[in-house]
């Protein structure tokens, strides 16, 4: 048995210097684990090979290698096991503690369900309703549209759009339904324009 791991603990180092670009240190392990090396040798030696092989040394001025590629430290967990003895702290119940609805197999209720009593969700208050036919419509008021005129961005002499609202910038992301005129800033235009729009205030007329 100590003749087997002895050749192996060898072999696993050899292959881990022709990997990394190195040669030193193999005549020395070689000589440290010999056909006859006691079981405290033996685990020193394996403890160090494992150690060598988990740092992934890169050679200087070498090149990152398939055998090098290792995620960041601490990124990956292994997966806690449910059940596997009391020496892992989730043995026996597995966390579920004695007895019960939720020790039980499927045994999450559902969202919201309080055992049988009237839910939150039906005990407080309602008020108001949500109209599921509303039209949502973007407010755009004349002051917007003569600065957008004055750095050349709209037009005033054709019919303003909403498409050309919404290249100047002048519309959000709200609009859904169309466009609301309000009438802030009328009395900065002396001609009239011609503004395409769904709703509009009776001061923007």
């Amino acid at each position: 048995m100590n003749r087997v791991w002895s050749r192996n603990a060898v072999s696993i180092w050899r292959n881990f210097l022709v990997r990394n670009g190195g040669s030193c240190g193999y005549s020395s392990l070689s000589s440290e684990v010999g056909l006859g090396a006691s079981e405290s040798q033996q685990s020193v030696v394996q403890k160090q090979v494992r150690e060598k092989v988990r740092e992934r040394v890169i050679p200087p001025g070498g090149l990152l290698a398939l055998n090098t590629l290792a995620d960041n430290p601490g990124s990956r967990h292994q997966k806690t096991r449910l059940g596997r003895g009391i020496g892992s702290g989730k043995g026996k119940t597995a966390g579920r503690g004695h007895k019960g609805q939720k020790a039980r197999n499927g045994r999450s209720p559902r969202l919201g369900f309080e055992g049988g009593q009237t839910p939150l969700r039906l005990r407080i208050p309602k008020r108001g309703f949500t109209n599921n036919f509303m039209n949502t419509f973007q407010e755009v008021n004349l002051t917007t549209i003569a600065e957008l005129a004055k750095e050349g961005r709209i037009d005033t002499s054709q019919l303003i759009t909403m498409k050309a609202l919404k290249d100047a910038g002048a519309l959000g992301k709200k609009m859904k339904d169309g466009v609301k005129l309000l009438g802030r800033g009328a009395e900065k235009f002396s001609l009239p324009l011609q503004i395409e729009s769904i709703r509009a205030c009776q001061s923007s007329h």
